[in-house]
Parts: C-alpha cells; sequence; structure tokens
C-alpha cells in the first residue's frame, strides 16, 4: 500500500481550508491533510506528528508564513515549507524563499487548483537535495573511517612509486620503521633503502607486475637505525588508460616478533627432543584430536611397547585391563573441553609386568589461544605404591593398635579441639565418641582442672612433649584423675595419651590412710610397753636393792659367828 504523502496546511480561513482540501484529497488521494487554524496547534502538530510538507497561508491572524516558515526551520529544518501570497506579494514570496521556502504559490483558485504538481515538484527536489546531502555525508563519514584506519590501523599503509619513491605512509609505518615524522620517511628510496637484499625488492616487484597484486609477501626491511624487521607485504598496483603502473597501495605488517617467536620455537623443539631423549622421566605429545604423536626412551620402557605402537590411541593397548575403560573415558573428557588432564593407572607390560604411573598432560595453544595439542609426563610411580601399600598397611595396624588401646587416645589441633578420639577415651571420659569430637580441651576440663590441663597443652606446643597428672569431673560428678602423656606430631596434630589412675590414686590414699592408723596404734602400744618398761626397771633396782642388803647382813652374820667361834676356841 503507497504512503499517503502527509502535508501539514496552517490556515485561519475555513473556506481557503477547504478549497485546499477538495484540490488535494478529493481530486488526489494520495494526499492526506491535517490542518491548523492557529499558531497553537499548529505548534502542536509540529511536534507531534511526522509531515512531508508544510503549506502555509502567510496572513494569518495574529502569525504569518514567515513566523511559520521560522519554526519548521528550527525545529525540523529538512521539512519543506510552501508560503501562499496574495497576487503582488512578491517581496513577500522573495524574502520567504531566502529563509528557506521551498517554494510560493500565488493565493488564487487558479493557483491553487495547479497546488498539486508544485507540491510533487517540491517534495521530488527536495527528496534530491536529502539524497545529495545523505550522499555527502556518507562520503564524509567514509572519509572519516578512511583517515581514522590509515591513521589507527596496527598496520603499516603505503603508497610508492614504481621506482621507489615513497608518496604516503601511516603513522604506524613511519614508526616501524623508525623515523620521526613522515617527511623523514619520505626522504628516502624504498627500493634503494629498504629492503635488506636488493633481490627482495626484485621478487616484489616481478610478482606485482605479472599479477597485479602480491599477497602475503614476507621480507626483511632496514630502519632508520640499519637493524632489521621482519614484514608480511601485501600490495596492489593501480595503473593509468594507458596500462603504465601509477603506484602501488599495500600494507605492511611486522612479524619480528613472529619471526624471533619461531626461530625460538624451532630451538626449543630441537631442545625439548634432545632433553627428552634423556629424560628420567616418560614424555609424550599428542595432537589437538588427544592422539599421540610422539612418546620418549622413557616411556616406551615404563610401558613396555614402542612409538609405533604407542602413536594415534595404540597407547591404550598398554594400560592394564582393569584401568582402561575409566582412563580412556577421563582422557577423552579431558580432549572434548581443552582441559589437563591427571590420573594413576597400571601398565601391564608383554612380559606380564606392572608398573605404576601418574600420568599428567597439559593443553598447548598458539598465540591466538587455539587448542594445538597436549604435551605430558608418565612418571612411574611403582616403588612409590609399593612403599604407599606397606604405609597403608603400618596405618591400618595403627588404627586397630588405637582402637583397641586399653589407653585413651586423643588427637587435636593446634585449637585443642578433638578430632579423633578411641573408645577408651570414651569410656574414661564418659562422653560418647560423637559428642568428644564436637568438644575440646576448654570444654572438657572444667573448675580446678582447666587451668593445668591449658598450661600442660601450651607445653606440648612448646616443648614438643609434657607429662602431667590432672584432675577430671565426670558428668556424674565424680573426681577423676588422669596422667596424660603428650606429643607434638606437628604444628597442628597432637597426641595425647590418658590413664586413669583414679582406683590407684584411691588405694594409694587407703594405704597412707591404714598407715597412719597403724603409727598411731603402734605409738600408743610402745607408750604402754614404755610405761611397763619403766616399772619392771623400778621392780628390778628394788629387788636388787634388797639383794644386797641380804649380802651385807649375811656377811655380818657370817662376821659375827666367826667372832663367836673365836671366842668359844678361846
Amino acid at each position: 500500500m503507497k504512503t499517503k504523502i502527509r502535508i501539514l496546511h496552517v490556515d485561519d480561513s475555513i473556506h481557503d481550508r477547504i478549497l485546499v482540501r477538495d484540490v488535494l484529497e478529493k481530486e488526489y488521494s494520495e494526499y492526506e491533510i491535517i490542518s491548523a487554524d492557529n499558531r497553537d496547534k499548529f505548534e502542536k502538530y509540529l511536534s507531534e506528528k511526522e509531515f512531508d510538507l508544510v503549506l502555509s497561508d502567510f496572513n494569518i491572524l495574529g502569525f504569518d508564513g514567515l513566523q511559520v516558515l521560522g519554526v519548521v526551520k528550527k525545529v525540523k529544518p529538512d521539512l519543506p515549507v510552501i508560503i501562499v501570497t496574495g497576487t503582488g506579494s512578491e517581496e513577500i514570496a522573495i524574502q520567504a524563499m531566502k529563509m528557506g521556502a521551498a517554494d510560493y504559490v500565488i493565493k488564487s483558485v487558479k493557483h491553487i487548483q495547479g497546488l498539486s504538481p508544485t507540491i510533487k515538484s517540491v517534495l521530488e527536489h527536495n527528496a534530491l537535495i536529502k539524497e545529495h546531502k545523505e550522499a555527502q555525508e556518507r562520503c564524509k563519514e567514509n572519509e572519516e573511517r578512511f583517515r581514522s584506519i590509515f591513521e589507527n590501523s596496527t598496520l603499516g599503509i603505503y603508497r610508492t612509486s614504481p621506482d621507489g619513491k615513497i608518496l604516503l605512509a601511516n603513522p604506524t609505518l613511519v614508526l616501524m620503521l623508525g623515523y620521526d615524522n613522515f617527511d623523514d620517511l619520505a626522504s628516502i628510496n624504498i627500493e634503494l633503502q629498504g629492503y635488506e637484499t636488493k633481490h627482495q625488492r626484485d621478487e616484489f616487484i616481478k610478482h606485482i607486475e605479472e599479477e597485479g597484486f602480491i599477497k602475503g609477501f614476507e621480507s626483511t626491511w632496514k630502519k632508520k637505525d640499519n637493524s632489521i624487521i621482519y614484514v608480511r607485504e601485501s600490495a596492489k598496483a593501480f595503473y593509468n588508460k594507458e596500462g603504465t603502473i601509477l603506484y602501488y597501495e599495500g600494507i605492511i605488517e611486522d612479524i619480528t616478533e613472529r619471526k624471533h617467536a619461531q626461530d625460538a620455537l624451532q630451538k626449543n623443539e630441537q631442545q625439548f627432543k634432545a632433553l627428552t631423549e634423556e629424560a628420567p622421566v616418560g614424555i609424550f605429545k599428542t595432537d589437538a584430536n588427544g592422539n599421540t604423536t610422539y612418546v620418549n626412551p622413557r616411556w616406551c620402557e615404563i610401558s613396555g611397547i614402542g612409538l609405533n605402537e604407542a602413536k594415534g590411541n595404540g597407547w591404550i593397548n598398554a594400560v592394564h585391563p582393569d584401568d582402561r575403560g575409566i582412563i580412556t573415558e577421563g582422557w577423552q573428557k579431558a580432549v572434548e573441553k581443552s582441559e589437563s588432564s591427571l590420573a594413576e593407572y597400571r601398565f601391564l607390560r608383554p612380559d606380564g609386568t606392572i608398573s605404576w604411573v601418574s600420568g599428567k598432560a597439559v593443553a598447548q595453544v598458539d598465540d591466538k589461544g587455539n587448542l594445538i595439542g597436549y604435551i605430558g609426563t608418565s612418571t612411574d610411580i611403582t616403588e612409590r605404591k609399593h612403599v604407599e601399600d606397606a604405609l597403608k598397611e603400618s596405618e591400618e595396624k595403627f588404627k586397630s593398635y588405637i582402637q583397641h588401646s586399653p589407653l585413651g587416645v586423643f588427637i587435636a589441633n593446634e585449637k585443642g579441639e578433638f578430632l579423633e578420639v578411641n573408645p577408651a577415651a570414651s569410656i574414661i571420659t564418659g562422653s560418647g565418641i560423637d559428642e568428644l569430637l564436637t568438644m575440646s580441651i576448654p570444654n572438657l576440663f572444667i573448675e580446678d582442672a582447666l587451668p593445668v590441663a591449658l598450661q600442660h597443652f601450651e607445653r606440648v606446643k612448646n616443648e614438643g612433649e609434657a607429662i602431667a597428672e590432672i584432675p577430671y569431673i565426670r558428668k556424674n560428678g565424680s573426681k577423676n584423675h588422669w596422667i596424660v602423656s603428650a606429643v607434638k606430631l606437628s604444628d597442628k596434630r597432637f597426641l595425647g595419651f590418658v590413664i586413669d589412675i583414679t582406683d590407684l590414686k584411691n588405694a594409694k590414699e587407703e594405704i597412707i590412710k591404714l598407715n597412719t592408723e597403724l603409727e598411731k596404734k603402734i605409738e600408743e602400744r610402745t607408750s604402754e610397753l614404755k610405761q611397763k618398761i619403766d616399772e619392771l626397771e623400778r621392780m628390778n633396782n628394788l629387788f636388787v636393792g634388797r639383794e644386797l642388803r641380804i649380802k651385807e647382813l649375811r656377811d655380818k652374820i657370817k662376821e659375827l659367828e666367826n667372832i663367836v667361834n673365836t671366842r668359844n676356841k678361846n
């Protein structure tokens, strides 16, 4: 459906508005007339609606066509305006045209009836102006875009004559070649002074003269300080009507770093090969799809197969059948996601022996981040596995000893929080194992025992080991006594052994009590015996004195008898 031509008609005369509507809308269906009979309506419609043209009478009550024209040019400068003037108003028409009116029409029935061709002519002319303006804007944009590309391109851009004169060069090329400005660069001849060797320029000229262009030509150019840069060049020849080359236009990419990187890569590959041939670990390389392309001699020794057997996916045949499925699946997932791979698995050699390996592969990417393959190592960990198995067996024995130990065993971290306890610890404390694993030294010991326990723990942390007797209050309120012997396993692990000496302590106290009572009874008995001995001694002393007196009496009696006998003889 054809879009109608929308016209804003500004006129305060209803007769003139009807005349214009009858002429345009009734006779020409492609017109749509919106009328405004005052300034407010005109400005409202102009701001709110879209029109193709404004048709304005010059004489409007309180408003004139020139003012209408001024408002339109201010609000919508590209909207064409036709002024309708009375006869003899050529000066007004000229003034309106100077102010930007597209055309004017004499206010008469005859001229109004011929209004449609005038409108179409104005619209066609306006369309041409708009198209020309848009073309100019596009041309300006293209020029600005080209200038922006020319000025800001990371590639060098040039124009040179066939004999090597530099006609044009962008700042990147000037900087790339080490010159201060374009004039400094233009002072040299690229054919004579630009290339490291003349045959490179000759090859460039030969190719571009034959083909009219050259693409990706690599050569070495000399900078202002005579240092060398590697470049990749693409150029096109431009001809005159006679077919003679006028100039070359081209772009230059500095590939010096890439060239050095390629040289370094080649050197690294040579070094890689030399190192891998003598490496003590197995080394392998794959393409981006994970297909093996290289394995070193040590890898062959570990797996028991050769390079040709290992290529592609052949290496998987050397993997132990029990490990093959999970290793294949893990490797495929890593390749699909371009991720690193790490796994431990077994090789089953042709002679039936088994070797354990730790396989690690990392993705290799190019300078654009694209995956180009994997490189990895296969480390023989057979001996380590044997040690781990022995250690595991030892750990299991240790755990069995701990679980069945009659001593309470506690393993705590540096905060005193219990990480592991055995059944004996549960029995000794009166708390369940799960409960103990939620506890720590500060909330296991209470009242007067806590400072002693904390002091003991600090000694273990600082000195590496300590033994202490610590009282312990059970949940039922009974007081127990522990001997705690602890050692420092690491800065974050501590091992403690607990012996409940409550019964021993009580027995000792009972023995002390009995000894005290016995000593008291012995002391009392000794006192009684001493009294009796003293009495005996007193009695004995009395008895001895009596015997002496009897003896004296006997002696005297005997003496008297002797005297009597003597007297009797006389």
